[in-house]
């Protein structure tokens, strides 16, 4: 059976997805923290409104999609476009169904419109990230560092091709 991979823009009703998506990527991170549960929830709860209210503000120059396999919500990917740069602002998929390639379909997606656009696509991320490890098979490669963050880039003047 084939899958269906569809991006569709973010809407109000789902916001509790959204939510449950964010808390699903926080909580693997701060599974090995010694933070008691109920203050694990609330600090992600915190960072949660403050990333939602972050990219609010940024909603002019931002696109945000919700990812959709097989008509169910499986993730979100936030976009910043300008003239010079497509950025990948934040990609995040359920634990459930990563590994099943959908992350290196959505960023094969933005690196033909990068190509397309002759726009480097960007994006950065944190050096513990297991998501620098596909960002790298996928032809990026360092542009800057800042403290525990990656800048990484992706053109296709400097893409292998197979």
């Amino acid at each position: 059976m084939s899958q269906i991979l569809t991006l569709r823009p973010a809407r109000a009703d789902d916001e509790e997805f959204l939510f449950q998506l964010f808390y699903s990527v926080q909580a693997e991170k701060l599974a090995l923290s010694s933070l008691a549960q109920d203050e694990m929830e609330k600090l992600i709860r915190l960072v949660y409104t403050g990333f939602t209210n972050h990219y609010r503000a940024l909603s002019d120059s931002s696109e945000d999609r919700i990812v959709v396999l097989n008509e169910e919500a499986v993730g979100r990917m936030i976009l910043l476009q300008s003239r010079d740069e497509i950025r990948l602002a934040d990609i995040a998929i359920l634990p459930r169904c990563r590994n099943l390639g959908v992350g290196s379909a959505l960023i094969g997606q933005l690196q033909v419109e990068s190509a397309i656009s002759k726009r480097p696509l960007r994006l950065k991320v944190a050096i513990f990230e297991r998501a620098v490890r596909l960002y790298r098979r996928l032809g990026f490669y360092k542009i800057e560092s800042d403290g525990p963050h990656l800048h990484l880039e992706w053109t296709q003047r400097f893409a292998t091709s197979s």
